[in-house]
């Protein structure tokens, strides 16, 4: 694994192992000190673990390992490790860490020298149907509660899990693809939550369906499909193979970025209206992203208010580290309704439709001219009025928007 120091100009790798089998990743912060958790097996697949590795702040950090608890009597649910996601309640701090054959596993590491089991299940014990090929897991709070979610590649489906009270947690839904409008979570393997308008939802990358499934947790209960998108239909080109996926918000508009494996591709998704979603933008393996092969990671951290996405790229023979910027332009159309697309004549009124795909926060027009003394607009509904009037000659006009998104 490589630990990266990264700011808006440079980044650099400032510490590297090797040797392990790597199936995830996190950083627990507790008080003034820093531990990376990892989930791990050796070269040869023998050992399948969770470690706690003390890494401390510097030019030139060596991270040292603290304490480790392998899959046995005691952690029963730490075979093939993977994803971590960590939660807090009150003063104590817990790692959830799914299994890609053994389940779920739930490991006290508020003391990080002192770790403890606190709860383990497989799948197809009790209530607990979607957790065969477990592959990530979240974590959200609604009303008073906190819920983990899921993904399971095995299952094609999402197991909501109840965690409030963190030593008995209690399964309380699932979705499967193919049932209840779900269609969409074949091979579930990335899942991620966002709040929308007070309305939680989960998104989740397909796999197999080579798509996006929207989720409408709002009542975790009773979950709702609220949309799907798939490659190769309505705009969406870099969803084959969705392997990873982000949410992040800028000026009022949510929206997802998917990581695609074989599309050797990235696709940012307007989720706004998570019911109505519209692709935003793509990125393909050209240009000044020809080397992005494979990838599988994207992790999203605001600085100055700007998003950026780390985006991991796996393939052979370069392994890179993207960083993105994502400061979108958002196109926009203008359509005019004069029957002339050229000219206009004294005593004519031309409306402008302004049309965009994202969330407008504020908009506003405005026209230059030359020799026509007498225009009135009106910006409501995107829309602006010119009435013409007094023309001493032939004069161009021209229009200019400007929209905040």
């Amino acid at each position: 694994y490589n630990i990266f120091e990264f700011n808006r100009f440079n980044i650099r790798d400032i510490y590297t192992a090797t040797g392990l089998s790597i199936g995830g990743s996190n950083v627990l912060s507790i008080g003034t000190s820093q531990y990376v958790l990892l989930t791990t097996s050796d070269s040869s697949g023998d050992s399948d673990d969770f470690r706690v590795l003390n890494y401390p702040y510097g030019l030139d950090p060596n991270p040292v390992p603290l304490s480790g608890v392998n899959d046995g009597a005691t952690y029963t649910n730490l075979n093939s490790p993977g994803y971590i996601d960590l939660v807090t309640f009150g003063t104590s701090t817990y790692a959830l860490v799914v299994s890609f054959t053994d389940g779920f596993q739930i490991i006290n590491v508020t003391e990080p020298d002192s770790l403890s089991p606190v709860f383990g299940v497989s799948d197809n014990v009790g209530n607990y149907t979607t957790l065969d090929g477990a592959y990530d897991v979240t974590t959200t709070t609604i009303g008073s509660s906190t819920y983990a979610l899921v993904a399971s590649i095995s299952d094609n489906g999402v197991q909501i899990i109840d965690i409030t009270d963190i030593s008995n947690p209690i399964a309380i839904s699932a979705v499967i693809d193919g049932q209840d409008n779900f269609t969409a979570l074949a091979g579930a393997r990335d899942i991620a939550t966002t709040t929308i308008d007070s309305s939680t939802y989960a998104l989740v990358a397909a796999w197999d369906d080579n798509g996006v499934q929207i989720i409408d947790i709002t009542d975790p209960y009773n979950p709702i499909a609220a949309s799907a998108v798939f490659n190769g239909t309505d705009g969406y080109d870099e969803l084959y193979t969705a392997d990873d996926i982000a949410i992040t918000t800028l000026r009022g508009t949510t929206f997802a970025v998917v990581v695609s494996d074989n599309d050797h591709g990235i696709q940012f998704i307007n989720i706004t209206d998570p019911y109505n979603p519209l692709p935003l933008h793509s990125i393909s393996n050209e240009g000044e992203y020809n080397s992005l092969n494979k990838p599988q990671n994207v992790a999203i951290r605001i600085m100055d208010g700007i998003p950026y996405a780390f985006v991991l790229s796996t393939g052979s023979p370069i392994r890179e580290l993207y960083v993105i910027k994502m400061d979108f332009a958002v196109p926009i159309t203008l359509e005019s309704d004069n029957a002339n697309p050229k000219y206009a004549k004294a005593g004519d009124t031309i409306t402008l439709k302004i049309s965009t795909n994202s969330n407008i926060i504020s908009h506003g027009v405005s026209v230059i001219l030359s020799n026509i003394p007498s225009v009135t607009l009106d910006g409501s509904n995107y829309t602006a009025t010119l009435q013409v009037s007094g023309l001493p000659r032939e004069t161009n006009a021209t229009f200019a928007t400007t929209l905040t998104n």
